[in-house]
């Protein structure tokens, strides 16, 4: 028995896996790149509404819970997101020999860190304009 027909040890070789990485790695930072747009969309324009002067204070207040109920599970995504990113580095690192130069890992997890910040000021900020009476 070959070392590659050993049970536990993927069948594809290691550019092959590499390759089939960055096509993941490509396919998921477009679905965050997507996703992330969508969020700033739907939070901006909710925040357009808010701080219209013939805005009721009820539409506010609805606006702003709406903010904060799709910021908290922006949250959650953030989260998910990093975790995968996390996880996804780690399996890179098994091959590691192949992947010359490194794949841009570390900006994508920065993205994500700071879209975690981003989600965390807009939570905070709408909580304060909530309870503010806003």
């Amino acid at each position: 028995m070959t070392p590659e027909n050993t049970p536990g040890t993927p069948s594809a070789s290691e550019p092959e896996l590499l390759k089939l990485y960055v096509d993941v790695y490509k396919h998921h930072f477009d679905l965050w790149l997507k996703g992330y747009v969508i969020y700033l969309a739907v939070v901006g324009s909710a925040a357009g509404l808010i701080f219209r002067a013939d805005a009721s204070p009820d539409v506010r207040r609805f606006l702003m819970l709406f903010v904060v109920t799709v910021s908290a599970v922006s949250l959650v995504a953030w989260f998910v997101g990093l975790k995968w990113a996390k996880t996804f580095s780690a399996a890179l690192e098994r091959i590691a020999p192949v992947n010359s130069p490194p794949l841009a890992l570390k900006a994508f997890r920065m993205c994500i860190a700071l879209g975690l910040v981003g989600s965390v000021v807009i939570l905070g900020g709408t909580l304060v304009l909530y309870y503010q009476g806003r």
